[in-house]
């Protein structure tokens, strides 16, 4: 029972110091919104540095293990086959 509380971010400030308040405030879900499959089709969408969105999710995975998960949209103009994303 309770209440469940789901923070959704583009990933960008999920430093550890951050994620360790949200986990212990008692964060139920944080929902990783991220516009593309990889680098190259993430950069199209998004002016912030890939490698760093995947290290702080990362990061939120070793601190909130199970309660981190990653929404990937699929633009209209997406170049991407079907295969890739599988």
């Amino acid at each position: 029972a309770g209440v469940r509380v789901t923070v959704v971010t583009n990933g960008l400030l999920l430093k550890e110091a951050t994620v360790e308040k949200l986990a212990e405030a008692g964060l139920t879900v944080a929902l990783v919104s991220v516009p593309g499959i990889d680098e190259e089709s993430y950069a199209k969408y998004m002016k912030i540095d890939w490698h760093r969105v995947m290290r702080n999710i990362e990061t939120a995975h070793r601190i909130m293990p199970g309660r981190v998960h990653i929404n990937v949209t699929i633009p209209d103009d997406a170049t991407f086959t079907p295969e890739q994303v599988m």
